[in-house]
This record gives C-alpha cells, structure tokens and sequence, in this order.
C-alpha cells in the first residue's frame, strides 16, 4: 500500500506427478463424480479436477481432499446451494476445485475426447479406484430372495464403454456382471457371489463416513 507496488503473493509449486492413491482416487471419481476441465476463461493451459458432493456427504468429500493438499487453495473447499427447477427446492452442496496443474492435465488429455468424457482403454482397476466408483455412483441392497443386489449407475458413458467396464469386473472377479438398459442409459448390475467378490474388495477399505452404503454388513457372515 505504501508503495503503491502489487506482488503476486508467493505459490506453493505443485508436484509433476500424482502418487499412487491421488491417481486412485482421481481414476475413481473420473468413473464417478469427478470432472477435469481446462479453464479458457484464464486462458489455462492446465486441467483442474472438480468434485461436486450433497451436503451430507461433506465428510467424504474432505476425506478425499486431503490426499490433494498440495494442489490446492485455502478455499479449494467450498460450500454453496441452488434452487433445483425439477422438485422446486433449494439443496446445499459442496466442492472441491483444485488448482489447475500440469500433472492433472496428463489425465485430462486420457479422459476427454472433444471436451466429452470417455473411459480411457488403458484404464487399470485398483481396490481404491473401484471404492470411490462404489461411493459416488455405486448402490448394494437386499433383493427379495435375501441375496445381495449391486449397482454401478454408468449412466454418463455409452452403451461400448459401459461394455467395456463391465468386461473388467468380469474378467477381474471371474464371476457375472450385466449391462442392463436403464432410461435409455446404460448400467451395470450384479448379485449374489459377483456382488460380493466387489465388496470383500472395497469393505476393508471403505471410510467409516459412507458406512450408510454398505449394506451388505448387516447380514455379511
């Protein structure tokens, strides 16, 4: 103020590259919730990963930002509302917008083709990668034969990727896994022992904020 002088305030520098639970989480969430987007508006030559979450699930989201600690701001975390035309309410959210960042660009190149999102064909599962594809778009319940019924809504990719996915799980689980046509969509569904080789994969693992999803421990021997 005194000397009439701005200086950019000092930047942490951000890694090159992410670690093995960073990659995780963000291949997770791409399957999920997740989005990578280049901001033109600053003319940015780099992606930022945003992550857009229901109020109450304001624990998992922070249990996620934590791990991209050093690609963020103080304000990376932010809560806000919006009126929703379709039931006519105002509903509370909460995201996380990272800084953009050479190392998340790598894996915006991989999963956008024309600014749409796809599935990457080198995609490689990991236990965390499918826990955070459960938590954002994943559902397990009890069907009406007392087996367990499971659910990924894939409902962002198309009929070939959602192909693709499920021809992991099967590959991966040796067990059954079907693609089934869900409002001109398409989803993937299991029961029964497919249902739960997933589930001994992600339940060690699955962070005690999102224990409402795992249905399955109330009768799992």
């Amino acid at each position: 103020m005194k000397t009439g002088i701005i200086q950019k305030l000092p930047v942490e520098p951000m890694p090159d590259f992410l670690t093995e639970i960073q990659k995780d989480i963000l291949i997770g969430s791409m399957l999920g919730d997740g989005n990578l987007a280049l901001n033109p508006k600053n003319r940015s030559k780099n992606a930022r990963l945003t992550i857009r979450r229901s109020i109450k699930d304001k624990d998992y989201l922070l249990w996620e930002a934590k791990e991209f600690t050093q690609f963020m701001t103080n304000n990376a975390v932010s809560e806000y509302s919006y009126f929703d035309d379709r039931t006519q309410k105002i509903y509370k959210g909460i995201s996380l917008i990272t800084r953009a960042a050479p190392a998340l660009t790598n894996y915006f190149c991989q999963w956008y083709l024309d600014n749409v999102k796809i599935v990457p064909k080198n995609i490689i599962l990991t236990p965390l990668i499918l826990l955070i594809w459960f938590l954002d778009d994943g559902s397990a319940y009890y069907g009406k034969h007392g087996d367990v019924q499971f659910k990924l809504s894939t409902n962002g990719f198309s009929k070939e990727e959602v192909h693709f996915l499920r021809d992991k799980l099967v590959d991966r689980y040796s067990s059954k896994f079907s693609v089934n046509k869900n409002d001109h969509k398409f989803i993937i569904t299991s029961y029964g022992d497919a249902a739960f080789n997933f589930i001994d994969e992600i339940d060690p693992i699955l962070p005690e904020c999102m224990s409402r999803k795992a249905k399955w421990r109330i009768n799992h021997h």
